[in-house]
């Protein structure tokens, strides 16, 4: 579902499915769950792959942003396709995530 790779003090996930939604949020946020999250530095989730996000997907990365220290936020959000920018940007969740090209 997803890989994790670390570059300088970035914390790097990258999604590996096409689709973030109520079908395989819940594994994601339980397999982020489990990991160690960084106290310092950034996370950065790459979305490359991602061509659709629902609620459920939506909320999986808000609690992923909201498990991260304050010094760590917000949670960026890399190589959005327009689809699911327009999500983002509909609900204002654009000033809640770092939005990057």
């Amino acid at each position: 579902m997803f890989e994790i790779s670390n570059q300088d003090e970035v914390l790097v996930i990258t999604l590996e499915s096409t689709h973030l939604e109520a079908a395989n949020a819940a594994e994601f946020k339980q397999a982020l769950s489990s990991m160690r999250l960084p106290e310092s530095g950034k996370v950065l989730v790459d979305c490359v792959k991602l061509e659709f996000i629902d609620s459920s997907g939506l909320g999986a990365l808000l609690h992923l942003n909201n498990s991260l220290k304050p010094e760590v936020r917000p949670l960026a959000l890399r190589n959005l396709q327009p689809e699911v920018l327009s999500v983002l940007e509909l609900l204002r969740l654009n000033s809640v995530f770092a939005l990057e090209p």
